[in-house]
């Protein structure tokens, strides 16, 4: 008959994987016991102030949008080496 690959007549790996597997239980038994007790508290939770924020989103006014039209055509007459700049950057990205 063949020798088995895992004989062990004192069970010697059976007490250590036994307190490992104990040691494993307690630890996350304790830690059910404390999520519950955590869930269970009363403790009020600070408020989700949502409501309250104003977005700081708008349409563009005409004024608005003549100025910036008009920014961007004094960027290419006025500022010619500027705008080259920016496009020399933009190309070699």
């Amino acid at each position: 008959m063949a020798k088995q690959v895992f004989y062990d007549p004192k069970q010697a790996r059976w007490r250590r994987i036994r307190r490992i597997f104990d040691a494993a239980a307690i630890a996350f038994s304790l830690l059910v016991v404390f999520f519950i007790y955590s869930a269970l508290r009363s403790e009020p939770l600070p408020d989700l102030s949502w409501l309250t924020e104003k977005k700081p989103y708008h349409a563009l006014k005409e004024n608005e949008k003549r100025r910036r039209a008009r920014s961007a055509v004094w960027l290419r007459l006025r500022a010619p080496d500027i705008a080259t700049r920016l496009t020399k950057l933009r190309n070699s990205l």
